[in-house]
């Protein structure tokens, strides 16, 4: 169907009201809408266009749902391998802090025990020279004890000679012995007759 721009019949009933020959006026009215129509498109041009428009926006869809779906199973394949290495990193990495932490504590029981032992031996240091310190204390003590007990025994002697010595000056001046006569080629006198001899004490 060609397409019309303007209304021949009302241009050419203008024309002919103008003075225009009729045949003249319906001429010069289809060629100026023959002029007009080139290029334009009519109802039918648009009604393909959409249809055409239409298949196209639906192939258009259709191709980017399926690439949209090949995209996400690609990203989820993505995030699944991506997942498991992670997991896989977080086993090593648990294994490695694991296996970290059993040298570490390996390590503070190993120095722990040497700690232990040094501490010991040190302790057993000291005791030893305690005891030998408590030994020449003890040996001081006892010299010191026996040099008292002697010094102790010297004075008690010293006194108790001091004593005697007193007593005997005091009692002496009590008594007074005679020479007893001896007989020649007799025997000597006894001690009961020295006695006898004696001068008796004086009265006071």
């Amino acid at each position: 169907m060609d397409a019309t721009v303007i209304d021949t019949l009302r241009y050419a009933n203008r024309l002919r009201e103008a003075g225009v020959e009729a045949h003249q006026a319906e001429a010069m009215a289809r060629a100026i809408n023959d002029e007009l129509s080139v290029g334009v498109a009519t109802r039918d041009d648009l009604g393909a266009t959409e249809r055409n428009l239409g298949h196209a926006v639906a192939e258009l869809s259709a191709k980017t749902g399926h690439e949209l779906a090949e995209l996400r199973g690609d990203l989820e394949h993505g995030l699944a391998e991506l997942r498991g290495d992670l997991e896989h990193g977080l086993a090593e990495l648990r294994g490695d802090l694991d296996r970290k932490t059993g040298e570490v504590r390996l390590e503070l029981d190993h120095t722990k025990e040497e700690l232990r032992a040094e501490l010991k031996r040190e302790v057993g240091e000291v005791v030893r020279q305690l005891d030998v310190l408590k030994a020449e204390v003890n040996a001081k003590l006892d010299a010191q004890n026996g040099k008292f007990e002697a010094q102790g025994r010297h004075l008690f002697l010293t006194l108790a000679l001091i004593a005697a010595l007193g007593l005997y000056n005091a009692a002496a001046p009590h008594f007074t012995v005679t020479p007893a006569t001896v007989t020649p080629g007799g025997p000597p006198p006894t001690a009961a007759e020295s006695a006898g001899n004696a001068d008796p004490a004086p009265s006071p």
